[in-house]
């Protein structure tokens, strides 16, 4: 038990230069964030870009939870339609954001808790009342964070998370001002998808696996005069 525990300092040790870190790019069009354990699609408007809402219904058609338009909006059901079927860097578990309130509605405006509310609030300096385009106050971390995502979105995105109150609604973050709320499943909302975890672990440098190479040759070598 006492080894693995100092296994498990060393691994410790060797994650101490990326501990503060927001978001690192994972190459291949991803993004992993350290403190929500996730990894975003870097592309924001994926759907257009893969061609899947190219053949969609065009703007202005009747709305439809189903629907899905040419400038990559579609509605609620057709966002975790396209999410939970897309594959992508070879993971096909990619999904919509979670907005973490189970059984209650968060006030519809000035509210971000979500996945979504974390990404663009706090990673990327997105404030209630503040366009994400207005950098004015954000950090330069918030600065590069912006970066490693491409055709950025102002424009409204879905949550997974419906209303526990109105059965035809669901939650969105709207960008534009920073604000999540809900609204009617058939509105057409852009899309950002994300997995679950780590999708490649950093590679330690090699000063720091000679360092936990020699204390691991400590390690044995304490035991072996113990025996």
């Amino acid at each position: 038990m006492k080894l693995r525990s100092t296994y498990a300092a060393i691994a410790a040790l060797l994650t101490v230069g990326t501990a503060n870190a927001e978001l690192i790019s994972r190459g291949g069009g991803m993004v992993y964030d350290t403190t929500l354990n996730v990894t975003w699609l870097a592309d924001m408007n994926y759907a257009v870009t893969s061609g899947y809402a190219a053949g969609g219904t065009p703007f202005g058609s009747l709305y439809s939870v189903d629907a899905v338009w040419t400038d990559g909006s579609m509605g609620w059901s057709a966002a975790k339609q396209w999410a939970s079927n897309l594959t992508y860097g070879g993971y096909s578990d990619w999904r919509l954001p979670n907005l973490d309130r189970p059984g209650t509605d968060c006030p519809f405006v000035y509210c971000a808790g979500g996945e979504l509310g974390h990404l663009f609030v706090q990673d990327l300096g997105n404030q209630p009342g503040t366009s994400l385009l207005d950098q004015s106050s954000d950090t330069g971390q918030q600065k590069a964070n912006l970066a490693l995502f491409d055709n950025m979105q102002i424009a409204v995105l879905w949550y997974a998370t419906d209303s526990a109150t109105y059965a035809d609604q669901a939650f969105q973050f709207a960008p534009l001002v920073g604000n999540e709320g809900r609204y009617y499943k058939y509105d057409p909302r852009h899309v950002m998808v994300l997995r679950d975890g780590d999708v490649g672990a950093t590679v330690p440098e090699p000063a720091s696996l000679a360092l936990a190479g020699l204390a691991l040759a400590g390690i044995a070598a304490t035991r072996r005069r113990k025996q």
